[in-house]
């Protein structure tokens, strides 16, 4: 018997990637997809209690998490982003994700102080009405928007990650597709 000379070989998906690789990146993938729509549900239900659960309050939580998914997928398939091509850097957007929700949970209190107080400025009319929607969109959009963009970074990343020799087109395309569809469901 001849002695081996390396390691063996690990078994390969049709992308190249090493099918316990390939798991990990589905798995990782489907758990930002998961936690996605957990965090969907929260917010509007969060945000429901904090400025009356109306359909434009849910409407402008939607839009705002849609809309930060689109963001995040955008600039993670930029170029200019390749050389943060990692899986530590799928592990940072979802650690990122979890410490901006924990700190808008530990602080819903504050939030609805806040926009008591901003809503206490508004007229009863359709300037206030259209002041509100704005004051909901800004509220909702820096309430989940960060969490969504750190999100919607890691489906383009996964993919860029199982596509190796392919990263620069594949993942700008996929990036770019994702963005443009998010912005036509907004």
């Amino acid at each position: 018997p001849s002695p081996r000379t390396g390691p063996p070989e690990a078994a390969t998906s049709t992308s190249g990637v090493a099918l316990a690789d390939a798991k990990l990146l589905a798995l990782l993938a489907a758990l930002a997809g998961g936690v996605s729509m957990g965090l969907e549900v929260l917010f509007s239900r969060a945000l429901g209690m904090i400025v009356g659960g109306s359909l434009q309050a849910f409407a402008i939580v939607l839009m705002a998490f849609i809309l930060g998914i689109g963001i995040g997928s955008a600039i993670v398939a930029d170029p200019r982003f390749a050389r943060w091509q990692s899986l530590r850097t799928a592990h940072v957007l979802m650690l990122g994700t979890a410490v901006i929700v924990w700190g808008f949970i530990a602080g819903i209190e504050r939030w609805a102080i806040i926009y008591s107080h901003l809503r206490m400025g508004l007229a009863q009319n359709a300037i206030g009405f259209i002041g509100h929607q704005l004051l909901t969109g800004v509220l909702a959009g820096s309430a989940m928007g960060l969490p969504a963009m750190t999100l919607g970074g890691v489906l383009p990343l996964m993919i860029r990650l199982a596509s190796p020799g392919r990263e620069d087109s594949l993942g700008r395309e996929v990036g770019r597709l994702l963005t443009w569809n998010t912005i036509g469901a907004v």
